[in-house]
């Protein structure tokens, strides 16, 4: 569900625990701004409602914590500001003719293991995976004369700037300020994959 009530079920279940189990460390996730912030932009009275909510629900579970003699220490990862477009990196290659697409339940399903190219894209960086080495100059010429994207890096830019991982990708995009990448690659909304509307992350070749 998401709303407000997932993260005071998870500040209640937070809260029994530290009181029943008694654990060294209890690590505990509230999700609630991870919605309305991208839902309706980081500006949005929507996302002032959704800031006051978990500052309410946070603040009751610390100082119940705290009295119980807990040492709580609060992270935020929302980072979030507003951008004007978005721009869909596989679609590009998609027109490339680099993107492999096969059908599951009447919805279109990116295909890696047959995509010349496609990129998994996270906000605002996205990592590019070419599968022929022949290509990755095309490719990151493509990338580079793309509205919206700032930087493209290479294995070897990656390293030196410290972002290179074992399953980097053999690019890495990062946008402009103004800009979000979003992973869609179908052209007609009638054959977009199943998961598309829904909050199944682990199924989505990006965010």
């Amino acid at each position: 569900y998401a709303g407000l009530d997932s993260s005071q079920w998870i500040a209640d279940a937070a809260r029994w625990i530290e009181h029943n189990e008694k654990p060294d460390l209890n690590l505990v996730y509230l999700p609630h701004l991870d919605y309305d912030l991208q839902r309706y932009g980081p500006r949005s009275a929507e996302a002032d409602a959704a800031r006051a909510e978990i500052d309410k629900l946070v603040g009751r579970l610390a100082d119940d914590l705290e009295r119980s003699g807990v040492e709580v220490t609060i992270l935020s990862e929302y980072g979030i500001t507003a951008v004007d477009r978005a721009v869909c990196l596989n679609r590009v290659f998609r027109t490339q003719g680099w993107l492999a697409i096969k059908d599951e339940l009447g919805g279109e399903i990116l295909d890696t293991f047959h995509s010349r190219a496609f990129a998994v894209c996270d906000h605002q960086v996205a990592h590019v995976y070419v599968r022929d080495p022949d290509l990755l100059g095309e490719v990151r010429t493509v990338l580079e004369s793309t509205p919206g994207v700032e930087r493209v890096l290479d294995v070897a830019a990656q390293k030196a700037e410290g972002l290179w991982h074992e399953r980097s990708g053999d690019l890495l995009a990062v946008s402009d300020t103004h800009t979000w990448f979003a992973y869609n690659y179908w052209e007609d909304d009638a054959r977009a994959p199943d998961f598309a509307r829904t909050v199944d992350i682990h199924r989505k070749p990006g965010y």
